[in-house]
């Protein structure tokens, strides 16, 4: 995790939770938008940038670079970096053929929203389901991303208390986490296309609203399966390390299990 700089008055309107999780949303793999240099292991500066009355953009800097303070001013428009691998996970996936308009059913249940404990844990209803007729419980190919790795969006809902506005946008595309993805219906977040010419391996290429993200296929077992089963999930996780889950099983069951990861199906284009 990162040492980041936070100012006094970021801290007293963002509240301790917050900040504390903050830590996990910046990646080494970020690029400073003063240097444009990768962020690496150096001390971060954190600067949040007031854009609407409920909604702040904070931006990690290197420390020597910028130096943390509140702005009222808008966000920084600039292309995010992000970080993705391809893997493969086990998840309940209602049945394919069930009708796309049933969208909106994933933007209705959102079990996160209500911020963080003070403890710092995610705060989720964890209510035990039964699972929805017809599922199948199945391997699937999984691109995991961590997008943003030099920003972050939040929305205060209260004193000193805020709410992760990334994955409510990405939430409101479609994605959803494990439980209510298997109650259905199928409905895809964007599209996704395998490109194979003139690369020394295969590639997974995904759109998902106004974001591309991109990953290798590491295995041709692999690339058998996505083409198998005509698309990836994509999952999205703006508190985790892409790689490192795409490479330990177990712990990519727990982040899922949990609710950290918030998970699309993107239908296989032609390339």
């Amino acid at each position: 995790m990162p040492v980041i700089d936070v100012a006094c008055a970021i801290k007293a309107r963002l509240g301790a939770p917050t900040v504390e999780a903050l830590s996990a949303r910046f990646g080494a793999d970020g690029t400073c938008p003063d240097c444009r240099t990768r962020f690496g292991t150096a001390r971060l500066s954190l600067c949040a940038f007031s854009d609407e009355a409920e909604h702040l953009t904070l931006v990690a800097y290197h420390a020597g670079c910028r130096a943390t303070e509140w702005l009222d001013a808008p966000g920084l428009d600039r292309s995010p970096t992000w970080h993705a691998a391809m893997t493969t996970c086990w998840v309940d996936m209602p049945p394919s053929d069930t009708p796309s308009e049933g969208a909106e059913a994933h933007h209705r249940t959102s079990r996160w929203r209500r911020g963080r404990t003070p403890g710092g844990e995610p705060r989720r209803h964890g209510l035990l389901r039964r699972r929805p007729r017809h599922v199948r419980h199945m391997q699937v190919p999984v691109l995991l991303v961590h997008p943003r790795l030099e920003s972050a969006r939040v929305r205060m809902v209260g004193p000193e208390e805020s709410v992760n506005a990334d994955i409510e946008g990405y939430h409101r595309l479609g994605f959803a986490d494990a439980v209510d993805l298997a109650a259905g219906p199928l409905a895809p977040v964007g599209a996704s296309r395998l490109m194979t010419a003139g690369r020394p391996s295969a590639h997974i290429v995904v759109r998902a609203g106004f974001e591309t993200w991109a990953a290798p296929v590491p295995s041709p077992s692999l690339l058998t399966l996505i083409r198998a089963r005509g698309g990836v999930l994509v999952g999205v996780g703006c508190e985790v390390d892409a790689e490192a889950l795409a490479t330990d099983p177990p712990a990519l069951a727990t982040a899922i299990d949990r609710g950290d990861i918030l998970l699309g199906w993107t239908p296989l284009r032609p390339s």
